[in-house]
């Protein structure tokens, strides 16, 4: 299904590759952050944000997978929600 060489041409099922995947489930945690706000449950917010926080680290990772460069982690100055 998917070839394991880090390569920009992975193909999903859905025909996407994971970046695009990546992209779609950080868009969607979002927006259910969004709403979820609106109720200020914190732990819900906390995990939500913790969430979204993976995403954009598996998309850097990714990302960097494609440029062959090695994956920087994250900053400690990274603001979360």
């Amino acid at each position: 299904m998917t070839k394991n060489d880090g390569s920009d041409t992975d193909i999903r099922p859905n025909g996407r590759s994971e970046p695009e995947i990546l992209v779609k489930v950080g868009d969607a945690l979002a927006k259910v952050r969004e709403i979820a706000q609106e109720g200020r449950d914190k732990l819900i917010l906390y995990f939500i944000d913790m969430a979204i926080f993976q995403v954009c680290d598996s998309l850097r990772a990714e990302l960097n997978k494609v440029k062959g460069r090695p994956s920087a982690p994250l900053s400690d100055e990274a603001a979360v929600g």
